[in-house]
């Protein structure tokens, strides 16, 4: 299995997006976009499922490791 889940050789139409925010005591958010989203897509997700609704102004989103290089390059 790959780390999006699909088998091997597969490639998968969607990805899992884990934020983590060491300064609040909170677990770690996770939800499901299309591999396909950009980083406004990305801030329109947080803004309505994340804790306190951050608008998109206000959020600072960054791309980590490889598995997440397709979030960098849309940015």
């Amino acid at each position: 299995m790959s780390a999006e889940g699909a088998p091997s050789g597969s490639v998968s139409d969607e990805v899992e997006l884990l934020v983590k925010n060491p300064g609040r005591n909170a677990p770690d958010f996770r939800t499901v976009l299309s591999r396909g989203a950009t980083v406004a897509d990305v801030k329109a997700r947080l803004a309505e499922e994340y804790d306190d609704r951050p608008a998109p102004n206000c959020q600072t989103v960054r791309a980590q490791r490889q598995a997440a290089s397709w979030l960098a390059a849309a940015a």
